[in-house]
């Protein structure tokens, strides 16, 4: 299930949207997608934490799919929160 709420986190998302806005986002979908708050905080946590507000910018207006070595980092990240 965790692979399909992968799939969310690629899609695009507005650009206006503060940071603690765009991980709540991405939190709420992933708990849409049927997995526990507390694990979907954790990954995007633990996943968008390290990235600079510039990188969290690219990554949310990209609209691209997750590269296999993100998907990848999701799962090692679910597996840990998990």
């Amino acid at each position: 299930m965790f692979v399909v709420a992968v799939g969310l986190l690629a899609g695009c998302r507005p650009k206006d949207l503060t940071r603690d806005q765009l991980e709540g986002r991405y939190v709420d979908e992933i708990v849409d997608a049927g997995i526990e708050r507390d694990v979907a905080e954790c990954v995007i946590a633990r996943l968008l934490g390290p990235m600079t507000d510039d990188e969290l910018r690219e990554f949310n207006s990209s609209g691209s799919e997750l590269s296999a070595e993100e998907m990848q980092r999701v799962g090692e990240l679910a597996a840990v929160c998990g």
